[in-house]
């Protein structure tokens, strides 16, 4: 399934099947279980990670690898977890729209966790322009 719109509006994507993006051709993106994973900040001066620190979520969380992420995207949060991307979290902008996309989070194991809580609230706040 290729979304081009979809994937316009929130700089990035997970690819259901290969696909071909401005002349250059990306694999189908995959995910892995961990038991935890630990998340580091890449832009501490951006609003919505502005004295966030690095996190973890502990319990059943999955990364995901082979996401296309657009190079108009600013990269929020990372990962150095093996077979994932580094990117799992950035924001974008779509016309006069704030996106932030996060990657993790399907489940309680992420929504424990003190700093993807943070985060999520952080990334709700600033799309919002409050």
């Amino acid at each position: 399934m290729n979304r081009p719109k979809y994937r316009e509006i929130l700089g990035g994507v997970y690819l259901f099947a290969p696909t071909e993006i401005d002349g250059k051709r990306h694999k189908k993106s995959g995910y892995k279980h961990y038991k935890a994973t630990d998340f580091q900040i890449a832009a501490g001066a951006h609003p919505v990670t502005r004295g966030l620190k690095p996190f973890t979520i502990s319990g059943d969380t999955e990364t995901y690898s082979g996401c296309y992420v657009s190079d108009d995207a600013k990269v929020l949060v990372t990962t150095d977890q093996k077979e994932s991307n580094a990117e799992q979290a950035w924001a974008h902008a779509y016309g006069k729209s704030r996106v932030v996309y996060i990657l993790p989070g399907h489940g309680p194991a992420a929504y424990k966790a003190p700093g993807f809580q943070k985060l999520l609230a952080r990334s709700l706040v600033w799309a919002a322009r409050k």
